[in-house]
């Protein structure tokens, strides 16, 4: 079922998007933002036409435990759409560029050993639903191939069947991040479990385009899927509380692929400088400091490794202010 606007600003929403998405955007960059915004709008303020700054000052203000990244990507979409209306001929109001300041550098949560295998532990005991009955299949296969090939979890969610190629033992990743596309080797034990996965879900959705399918509507999991059922699995482990205080992101997989990927090469005794460009390519980074990045979350203990070249790494470890 396509998404359904309801507030006043709804035909501005779903024009915006639509223009964005000629001019090649994706629309998952706005939907859910702005999605929350049109609830948010259709509840407390339903006879509202305009988009003002009162209206936008109770919208940004932050939910429980929501990191500062989180509300200014909220008010990117507001501000987007805000533009958009202006251009259009309806005054509304625009938040002034850095208005909420700069984002400030996020820090992937490294998962401990014991932590990854209570979480797969709890993903492999998800418990059977009447009305959805592949959830418990795709649950745990999902979260392995992120995981295990370094995926943005978006890449996962809306790999179609024909993108999985068994016999060549690749995916291929198509319309990621900037419009990039890739393939990428898949190691034989995920491959192995991706395959039996398909079989059963060939099964009960024989017409399936996407790989990763609840139902049989022929539509992607929802990123607000993925959340739940990765918070469900959190709570089936019985772990309650995480070093730092942080809270875990799927998105986080991806970063201990490539932080734990980095610290094999460097107990192997591998040369970085000559690795780093291949596992850049292979989780498809724009830039490699996107990848050097990670090597600043690898323990102190490794300052000193030959396995490094600090002087050609010197400025190549930027802030990390987005997921990449």
């Amino acid at each position: 079922m396509d998404t359904v606007y309801r507030s006043k600003f709804a035909p501005y929403i779903t024009e915006m998007i639509s223009y964005k998405k000629a001019l090649g955007y994706s629309e998952s960059t706005y939907r859910q933002n702005l999605l929350n915004f049109d609830r948010f709008c259709y509840d407390k303020y339903p006879e509202e036409k305009n988009i003002t700054q009162e209206l936008v000052n109770e919208w940004l203000v932050a939910r429980p435990n929501e990191h500062i990244n989180g509300v200014k990507r909220r008010a990117s979409a507001v501000r987007t759409l805000a533009k958009y209306m202006n251009a259009v001929g309806v005054p509304a109001y625009v938040i002034p560029i850095g208005a909420l300041g700069r984002d400030k550098p996020f820090t992937p949560y490294i998962y401990s050993n014991s932590e990854l295998e209570s979480f797969f532990q709890a993903a492999d005991q998800y418990p059977k639903s009447i009305r959805s009955p592949l959830k418990d299949h795709t649950v745990p296969v999902l979260f392995r191939l992120i995981y295990g090939c370094g995926l943005r979890p978006q890449e996962a969610r809306k790999l179609k069947r024909s993108d999985v190629d068994f016999d060549g033992k690749t995916i291929y990743i198509s319309d990621s991040k900037r419009h990039k596309d890739r393939m990428i080797p898949v190691d034989a034990g995920i491959l192995d479990i991706c395959k039996e996965y398909d079989i059963v879900a060939n099964v009960m959705f024989p017409a399936r385009i996407y790989f990763f399918q609840i139902s049989g509507n022929n539509k992607p999991c929802s990123n607000e899927w993925g959340n739940v059922v990765f918070r469900k699995c959190w709570q089936l482990t019985g772990i309650r509380f995480f070093h730092n205080g942080q809270t875990p992101r799927v998105f986080d997989f991806r970063h201990n692929y490539a932080s734990r990927r980095i610290m094999q090469w460097l107990d192997e005794g591998k040369d970085l400088n000559v690795l780093i460009p291949y596992l850049s390519a292979y989780m498809g980074h724009v830039y490699l400091s996107d990848t050097f990045y990670y090597v600043h979350l690898i323990p102190d203990l490794i300052a000193n490794t030959p396995s490094i070249d600090w002087n050609k790494m010197s400025g190549c470890i930027p802030e990390v202010y987005c997921n990449e």
